[in-house]
């Protein structure tokens, strides 16, 4: 599982396409973020859905500002967990033992980022 974003990441929020891995229990994600100028601080989040797609849950939340770094984390959806309200996450936070059908990433960006890219990476089992 592989995505990149774009290389001039503008200010505001941008969803990406659901991408379905039917039987996931396990997800190891890596993020890679290049940075150029400009920009004050990016989030990426994972989400997971568990009604096709309607809507998103939060699962990590990975955050930047102004300098380029790797972070990565591992997921899985075999814990038993007690009822959760889905809520936006702090940044560094993850939410394991949720995974739905379903993933896709979020970028928030506050400021205007030239010359800086992001990639996803992941493994799915």
């Amino acid at each position: 599982m592989d995505a990149e974003f774009e290389d001039a990441i503008t200010e505001g929020t941008k969803a990406g396409e659901w991408l379905v891995l039917a039987g996931l229990r396990a997800l190891s994600v890596a993020v890679d973020f290049a940075y150029g100028e400009g920009g004050e601080s990016l989030s990426v989040i994972l989400q997971t859905s568990l009604d096709g797609g309607r809507s998103g849950i939060d699962i990590a939340h990975f955050r930047f500002a102004r300098e380029g770094c790797r972070q990565i984390t591992t997921l899985t959806g075999l814990s038993g967990l007690a009822p959760h309200v889905p809520q936006r996450l702090a940044p560094g936070e993850i939410l394991d033992g949720f995974l739905g059908d379903r993933i896709r990433f979020v970028r928030i960006a506050t400021g205007d980022y030239k010359n800086s890219s992001i990639a996803v990476h992941g493994a799915a089992r």
